[in-house]
């Protein structure tokens, strides 16, 4: 199916790029830009692509090959996943994991037939983690979530806090080792932009790890103040139990006062 839309083009471009640097650390010479292109396009053409620049369908269609995907749009599928988002955010936000379970294993069958297409192999995936990570309590490896930090700088925003979801379930185990690390990325996710309150709540951990304590107030009352009028009481709890850590280290006996609400 041709992909017409300017935006995909450029989105697929970007996936090329992606893919051939990150098989590059891998096989060195073999995803360098005169081998790759070879016999396909000229080294120009592979840049303009890369840089999200139309070309013929052919030559898409030979470089996804080197991959073991193919070239396709399917419009209706992404509105589909789009419209499903917001509930599958809200069941996350709520933490009603049979819910998100739910909407997760819709957007896999509506993704199974196009699972070896650029992008849609992507979502695909995306969706499994999030499933996986719900269902099994799986934390996705160090390389995948740094294919994800690549990720979330091409795909469209508002997947953005699902891959943010996985990265962020990752990187607290990484922080004992690489503290430094452990902020780039943290900073890299912009947090403060996030429009859902469950994303916060990884700055209640970033916050407390780093010692900013009145940052850590700041967010912890809006969380509480929030929750409390959403009638959310089972991030509620999430947000006490962040006080309770806060206050354990600061000032003891605010901790009773939170042990009491909780």
């Amino acid at each position: 199916m041709a992909v017409e839309n300017l935006e995909k083009l450029w989105l697929i471009g970007h996936m090329i790029n992606l893919y051939r640097i990150e098989n590059r650390k891998l096989y060195n010479d073999e995803y360098s830009i005169e081998r790759f292109c070879e016999g396909i396009c000229t080294r120009n053409t592979l840049k303009r692509i890369e840089n999200g620049e139309r070309c013929r369908e052919s030559t898409y269609m030979n470089i996804l090959s080197k991959f073991d995907l193919l070239f396709g749009d399917f419009p209706k599928i992404d509105e589909a996943l789009l419209l499903m988002l917001d509930q599958l955010y809200n069941a996350i936000e709520f933490y009603d994991i049979p819910s998100v379970k739910e909407y997760c294993q819709k957007a896999l069958t509506l993704l199974e037939r196009v699972r070896n297409y650029v992008v849609y192999s992507e979502l695909y995936m995306l969706f499994k983690d999030v499933y996986d990570h719900f269902q099994y309590d799986i934390i996705i490896s160090r390389d995948s979530m740094h294919h994800y930090l690549k990720l979330i700088e091409i795909m469209p925003d508002a997947y953005d806090d699902l891959i943010r979801l996985l990265i962020l379930n990752r990187l607290p185990l990484d922080a004992i080792e690489n503290g430094k690390e452990y902020n780039n990325h943290i900073k890299k996710l912009c947090l403060y932009n996030t429009k859902h309150l469950f994303m916060k709540l990884h700055l209640l951990h970033y916050y407390a790890y780093t010692e900013q304590f009145e940052s850590f107030k700041l967010i912890l009352d809006d969380l509480e103040k929030r929750y409390n009028s959403f009638k959310n009481y089972v991030r509620l709890l999430d947000v006490y139990n962040y006080a309770i850590i806060l206050y354990s280290k600061i000032q003891l006996d605010m901790v009773f006062i939170y042990l009491k609400k909780g």
